[in-house]
């Protein structure tokens, strides 16, 4: 018997008129034919060899792995509990079996590849087992004794859980009579237990309740209330025991307070927001506190008594400019009482170095047109330069020879002071 070999390859070149190609697709393994006319056709074979189930291996699901690529057939076993089909697949356990149901599937989660799969629960241990349908709000009984099968016991349930109670066994009459025995101050007896009124409650933890040094309780009957109370005319430092909480004496206070400022750590600077203690004489000697700017304004105001207070202008440093004028704003309550001036060296020279201050007066130098005229007045220090250039003269600091101060190399520094 001649036999057929097939092979497995791409897509081939169209055949001759009426011959056709069978052969394997190697894209999707699937049997395929090809005419003269270039129809491509596929073909399912259903056949139980072609599509019996292989077994794949095992897959540890505890870390929620995606379906593995698969033909139709494929099997795998769980080997550890987890989720199949990623972190929102399906949940298995150890010993479920996968079987794939449709050729070519890739890898993928629950919602790509999900629908290519079945899954076949292998532990049902302790599962329960109902009928195919039952009747709504029926009662549920077990079927046998195996504890895994029920059914439907035909029965249903009525009433609530309050007011259903018409009865009370071992007691005669109704249960509105019974009620209304217990409220009315009896008791009943279950065994060794005592049920009791509220009454009876009340007189029983007044009994409990002893007084005590500095505790004592007072129960009036009539309107049900237990008063606890405290004295501590008991107590004194003498007869109680002391931890590191030292308790309160006068004599005590007189002693630490005076140790306490002196081990107090020290600061040469108070501010203004610093406090400090006294003792209120207009307030029956109570304690109050301080500012250090209050007590600097209260010392102010009372000296300012005893002694003239001072007033007093400087000046910014002013360019010296040969025959020119200066008005400056002294800021004083009055005209000014004193008047002096000084040179700062800005450039050295002479030897003097930028930043030496020198005295000097007006300096007005009679046939020479140097120096400089000031009037003062209630409110500024009027200045004019000598026309003369330079303005000022000095003594060379290194030689003492006499000598004439460049203008640009000095500014002067004016002062206004007055008493009050």
């Amino acid at each position: 018997m001649a036999s057929i070999r097939i092979q497995t390859q791409t897509e081939p070149e169209t055949p001759p008129t009426d011959k056709v190609v069978i052969y394997i697709d190697v894209a999707d393994g699937i049997l395929t034919s090809k005419d003269s006319s270039a129809v491509v056709s596929k073909y399912l074979l259903n056949s139980p060899a072609l599509n019996a189930m292989t077994f794949k291996g095992v897959i540890d699901c505890s870390a929620n792995p995606n379906y593995p690529a698969a033909d139709a057939g494929d099997t795998y076993k769980v080997s550890v509990a987890g989720k199949i089909g990623g972190a929102s697949g399906v949940n298995v356990e150890a010993g479920d079996i996968l079987l794939c149901i449709a050729d070519g599937t890739v890898s993928g989660n629950q919602a790509t590849v999900g629908m290519y799969w079945s899954i076949e629960q292998a532990n049902i241990d302790g599962a329960v087992i109902g009928p195919a349908s039952a009747v709504n709000n029926r009662v549920v009984f077990f079927d046998g004794t195996s504890g895994k099968l029920i059914k439907d016991s035909g029965l249903t349930l009525s009433g609530s859980n309050s007011g259903d109670q018409t009865s009370i066994v071992g007691i005669t009459g109704t249960k509105a009579q019974f009620n209304t025995a217990c409220t009315d101050g009896d008791f009943l007896f279950v065994g060794d237990i005592t049920q009791y009124t509220d009454e009876m409650v009340d007189d029983r933890v007044a009994a409990l309740i002893q007084n005590g040094t500095g505790l004592s309780w007072t129960y009036v009957d009539g309107s049900n209330t237990l008063t606890g109370n405290v004295s501590l005319a008991s107590f004194s430092t003498t007869n109680l025991s002391e931890g590191t909480n030292k308790y309160y004496t006068d004599g005590r206070v007189d002693v630490e307070i005076p140790v306490a400022i002196h081990a107090a750590t020290s600061k040469a600077t108070p501010v203004d927001a610093d406090e400090l203690a006294l003792s209120d004489s207009a307030a029956s000697f109570a304690l109050k506190k301080l500012t250090w700017l209050n007590l600097k304004a209260t010392l102010k105001t009372y000296f300012d008594t005893l002694y003239n207070a001072t007033q007093s202008y400087t000046s910014t440093d002013q360019v010296i400019t040969s025959a020119g004028a200066l008005t400056l704003t002294h800021g004083l309550s009055n005209t000014p009482q004193r008047v002096s001036f000084q040179l700062i060296c800005q450039t050295g020279e002479f030897g003097y170095t930028a930043g030496d201050i020198v005295n000097c007066n007006d300096q007005a130098d009679e046939g020479q047109d140097t120096g400089m005229a000031v009037i003062v007045d209630a409110t500024n220090v009027l200045i004019r330069y000598g026309a003369k250039s330079p303005v000022f003269k000095g003594t060379n600091f290194t030689t003492g020879v006499r000598v004439n101060l460049t203008n640009a190399n000095w500014e002067l520094r004016a002062f206004a002071t007055r008493m009050n």
